[in-house]
């Protein structure tokens, strides 16, 4: 039995990864088929805004948010076991037209909530194998591995724990299941002939002698995007708490992107669709605009996750991060740039995105050249360590306000 759930959990998991292919193939297709080139065209851009913000109110009348929020999911999988993923598929369609609308957000929240909801739903579907496939004849044994909508049980830890004892076997098996996943979403990465995700920003000669600005600015670009990342939640805070109907959030969103495209046009779509900027003159331009960019594209990214055009913030964050990086470097002329590129996203994109792990990941993946990677290593170990002391001092913190301190009064009125 227990190699018949192997099995058919490295076919589900498979089909996951294809299905999360699709959807990226899918807006990437959208996205060129209506936007040849990214320009400001001032009737087309409106007839796409109007459209899509159309389907954004059909679709979240009908159906509520898609892609559904990955911390509710998160909060509905721990008080209640389980997820509704009955529209899982339905938002790997409607996120990706969405997209097309050159929102300033990237296709990995629906690709991390997808993850998650096709992972809740693999787990329930081995449940129920689990339990009743061996008591059943052979048309039900079929039909519980072939029909996806049907023949579910929630599975709770005691189920994990009886199939499979180990603890170091059921996180083996978490771990397969998810590279298997990767391995496939990779190959139809690679069929559907998808442009690479890998993007260098440029080619380092940095030296020894340059290490002691490592210190200086990761506190800078950490401390800045501390700032930032303030400034853009009281932004959202404003946005909702200013307006609550949904006709009206979805108009500011739309009007917010249609007069970036018209303006702006480098700050539509996800930051990994405009990566390849920086492998073009695009870093040569003023100081100002740089930082022009950067900022505008934090401030619509904002906009956008708060009215209703929805979609991931990781892509955004690093390709404004980095705008700012090649702003910066202009201040340190003598400095490799790159080096000091590479420095500047990984403090500001993690005190954003509050996880250097990720920024790290996939800056030493995807934009930085070989011989910067052991300087995003050694910087993501830092954050790590900073983001780790920051949550021992406020433990510490808290737990100074919980103590019964003796109170001052009450010591003084003792004496």
């Amino acid at each position: 039995m227990k190699q018949l759930l192997f099995g058919y959990g490295l076919i589900l998991s498979a089909l996951i990864g294809a299905l999360l292919d699709g959807f990226y193939w899918l807006q990437n297709a959208l996205i060129e088929l209506f936007w040849p080139t990214i320009a400001a065209r001032p009737v087309i851009n409106l007839l796409i805004v109007l459209v899509i913000g159309a389907i954004i109110l059909v679709t979240q009348r009908l159906w509520g948010t898609l892609p559904q929020n990955i911390i509710k999911i998160r909060v509905q999988l721990k008080t209640t076991g389980s997820v509704d993923y009955r529209r899982v598929l339905l938002q790997l369609i409607v996120p990706a037209i969405i997209l097309v609308s050159g929102t300033s957000l990237g296709p990995e929240a629906t690709l991390v909530s997808s993850t998650v909801l096709y992972g809740v739903w693999m787990a329930e579907k081995l449940n129920y194998v689990a339990h009743n496939f061996q008591s059943a004849d052979t048309r039900a044994r079929l039909q519980m591995l072939v029909v996806p909508h049907r023949y579910l049980q929630s599975l709770s830890v005691a189920d994990w724990k009886n199939q499979f004892p180990s603890k170091l076997i059921r996180n083996a098996l978490i771990g397969i299941f998810f590279t298997n996943m990767l391995i496939w979403f990779a190959i139809g990465f690679h069929i559907s002939g998808l442009h690479s995700l890998v993007m260098h920003i440029g080619v380092s000669h940095w030296q020894s002698n340059e290490l002691w600005l490592f210190g200086p600015i990761l506190a800078v670009s950490y401390g800045l995007g501390t700032v930032i990342e303030w400034l853009l939640v009281h932004l959202k805070w404003l946005i909702a708490n200013r307006f609550t109907n949904p006709l009206i959030l979805v108009t500011v969103g739309g009007a917010a992107i249609y007069l970036c495209g018209l303006l702006v046009p480098e700050v539509l779509f996800s930051g990994q669709h405009n990566f390849h900027l920086f492998a073009t003159n695009w870093p040569n331009q003023a100081g100002i605009t740089l930082l022009g960019v950067a900022i505008l594209k934090l401030i619509l990214t904002a906009i956008s996750q708060s009215t209703g055009w929805l979609g991931g913030d990781i892509f955004p964050v690093l390709f404004a991060a980095t705008n700012f990086g090649f702003a910066i470097s202009y201040l340190l002329p003598n400095s490799d740039q790159i080096f000091v590129v590479t420095l500047f996203v990984m403090g500001m994109a993690t005190a954003i995105l509050k996880s250097p792990l990720l920024v790290g990941s996939l800056m030493g993946i995807l934009y930085v050249p070989t011989n910067l990677i052991g300087i995003v290593v050694l910087a993501t170990l830092l954050m790590m360590l900073l983001k780790r002391t920051n949550k021992i001092l406020a433990w510490i913190g808290k737990l100074q306000f919980s103590f019964p301190w003796p109170k001052w009064n009450a010591i003084k009125s003792k004496d």
